[in-house]
């Protein structure tokens, strides 16, 4: 029994025979048929003596009331009924609506217990809402994020952590709204902890018992009563810098589902957040405001050597629509009209500049396009390549980098050809032969220039040849395409090079020396004269590279026979360029075609099996209704 408000006593009976089944049980007397005798209380109907019907009849008018009750299931009225008459006739009804019986199983050697308001076993009714409401919360963090699994108890769902505590203090303040706050929402609550004993001990919580709890922690919330989270402040700091921003994205970012891709199908398929795994092992993209799941694990294939630079300048073309640096600045400086045309630049030795990274700039960003499959990036990357008209910057230093790694863009390629054959409109290789060495000032095409003794890229070059076979094998197809369009001269000796020197080896780098009978070629040693083939530096060469060599050509599909003769370029450059891109659509297609083939085996597989059913589902009827008929005539013979 405990007091409210105005509650002074709690008074509890001696045990629950009162409420028993059996606290009333009659039997028949031995002596006598008509009349029943009642047990004791507090015996049970196997042990207990019958009273005689001589020493208590059932004529006590109190006692045919008492059984009367029983018998319409209001036995456990009893205690508050005579509580309420000794009320009246003992206490001038000074209890009524201040005290609270309660009938409960103490120990045997107590008649009951009087506790003062708040401190008897039976809780209010708010602590039972407000544990009610605990166990909701962990409950909702299961259904909302999903099951909690034994490696992922970081993620606090069945914890008292900061998000336990956001909702439930937007509970208590909800309730506290309507005007009756639940005071005892708390991380802990105020059930009795504790199993007292007569003599005043209790029982500590055994060694056994915690280890079991911290087995179970992963699947099992631990409630107890003195439980401590972070205070509201902390929380309040929490929800306003982590989770209220969220609220300002889409709606679809926010829904219940999401789409991922279904490998096997080859399509996007809706799935539910809850069953997909922590979020912080995810990345969601907005397509067509749609939002697509995708598991850290793929996006970690994002190749890691991106420098800030390049990445800082695809951010930059992603808001713009261009990065840095500007190439109108550099393409304004080329000094002719050819120069300026849409090709590549032409290498010029007195502009290069160590600090400059324009078509380096390009490069990069157009490989990350590549890997992140973001074309419109590449494709604006491969036209500014085309706009300078004049390299600023180390040459071999952008042909490394187009060559660096495993995957190379089919159009990066086509670009570094073009580079290497590149020179000047009105330059020709009639007026570079020997028989007119006069006209110094006619410049070669880039490659001529990268293998020249006198420029200084010619060690540097040959290195990255060594490093790269695919660029060494653009480099012959180049080679051949300057011999085609006759650049190269095999007549051409100098007067100490034997003329067994000048066969026409695909590795051999011609170089260029000036004319010692020329007049100017003291004063002019930047002019071009004349061109004669080294096989000489063959021996630099690493023997044991030419099977990996000829592997990349016949990879690039042009087969050098056992002379080492070129095979002629059949088409331009430009037809080539265009050529490889048909080769891109028509293999776009075919995989397209695969795909959709293997969408309908899918399909046919699918409806198949469903016709195989339909039919087992018809033999089935069909034997189900022979038996039956053939019980019918069964039936109807007899």
């Amino acid at each position: 029994m405990s007091l409210s408000s105005t509650d002074l006593l709690t008074l509890f009976p001696f045990d629950g025979s009162f409420v028993d089944e059996e606290a009333f049980s009659r039997s028949q007397s031995p002596l006598s048929d008509l009349q029943s005798d009642v047990h004791l209380p507090s015996d049970s109907y196997d042990y207990g003596h019958p009273l005689l019907n001589t020493a208590l009849q059932l004529q006590d008018p109190y006692l045919r009331r008492a059984v009367t009750l029983h018998q319409n299931g209001l036995s456990e009225e009893i205690p508050f009924r005579i509580f309420n008459k000794l009320d009246q006739a003992l206490f001038a009804v000074y209890l009524n609506n201040a005290v609270s019986l309660g009938i409960s199983r103490l120990n045997p050697g107590i008649s009951g217990s009087t506790y003062t308001r708040r401190w008897r076993p039976d809780p209010e009714v708010r602590d039972i809402v407000a544990t009610l409401i605990h166990h909701m919360i962990h409950a909702y963090s299961l259904v909302a994020c999903g099951e909690q699994k034994e490696n992922e108890m970081d993620s606090g769902r069945l914890k008292h952590g900061l998000h336990f505590d956001r909702i439930m203090l937007a509970i208590r303040r909800l309730s506290a709204a309507h005007g009756r706050e639940l005071i005892t929402q708390d991380y802990g609550h105020r059930l009795p902890s504790r199993r007292f004993y007569v003599d005043g001990y209790y029982r500590p919580r055994r060694r056994d018992e915690i280890e079991l709890e911290d087995k179970n922690e992963w699947c099992c919330s631990h409630c107890h009563s003195d439980i401590h989270g972070p205070s509201d402040n902390e929380v309040e700091k929490w929800y306003k810098e982590i989770c209220q921003p969220m609220l300002d994205l889409p709606p679809s970012i926010r829904a219940l589902e999401v789409e991922v891709y279904n490998v096997r199908r080859h399509e996007l398929e809706k799935r539910r957040r809850a069953h997909l795994g922590s979020s912080s092992k995810s990345v969601e993209f907005i397509f067509k405001d749609r939002p697509v799941l995708v598991g850290t694990d793929k996006i970690n294939q994002f190749p890691s050597e991106v420098s800030e630079d390049t990445f800082m300048g695809l951010l930059e073309f992603l808001h713009t629509g261009s990065y840095p640096p500007d190439p109108h600045v550099f393409a304004g400086a080329a000094v002719t009209r050819d120069a300026r045309c849409k090709a590549p630049p032409i290498i010029k030795s007195q502009n290069v500049s160590v600090e400059a990274i324009v078509v380096l700039a390009d490069i990069r960003l157009a490989k990350l396009g590549l890997y992140m499959g973001f074309e419109d990036c590449k494709t604006y990357a491969l036209d500014r390549m085309n706009t300078y008209g004049v390299l600023y910057e180390d040459p071999v230093a952008v042909l490394k980098e187009i060559y660096r790694g495993c995957e190379l863009d089919p159009d990066l390629k086509v670009w570094a050809r073009m580079f290497l054959t590149r020179c000047l409109n009105t330059s020709s290789p009639g007026h570079y032969h020997g028989d007119l060495l006069g006209h110094s000032t006619i410049e070669p095409p880039n490659l001529l220039k990268l293998e020249s003794q006198q420029g200084a890229y010619q060690s540097r070059f040959c290195n990255a040849i060594e490093i790269s076979g695919a660029l060494e094998n653009d480099v012959n197809k180049a080679c051949a395409e300057l011999k085609t369009a006759g650049w190269y001269t095999s007549f051409m000796h100098t007067a100490d090079q034997p003329a067994h020197n000048s066969n026409n080896h695909p590795h051999t780098r011609p170089h260029f020396f000036p004319d010692s009978s020329s007049p100017s070629s003291s004063s002019s040693s930047g002019s071009w004269y004349k061109v004669r083939d080294l096989t000489s530096q063959l021996s630099s060469l690493s023997v044991n590279r030419a099977p990996g060599i000829e592997r990349g050509k016949v990879r690039d599909g042009d087969y050098i026979g056992p002379n080492r003769t070129y095979k002629k370029m059949k088409y331009s450059m430009n037809d080539r360029e265009e050529h490889l891109r048909d080769v891109e659509v028509e293999l776009d297609k075919a995989r397209e075609n695969v795909r959709r083939l293997e969408r309908e085996k899918g399909d046919l597989r699918e409806k198949e099996t469903q016709k195989q059913m339909r039919i087992q589902a018809v033999v089935l009827v069909e034997e189900l209704l022979e038996e039956n008929l053939g019980q019918r005539r069964g039936v109807d013979e007899y």
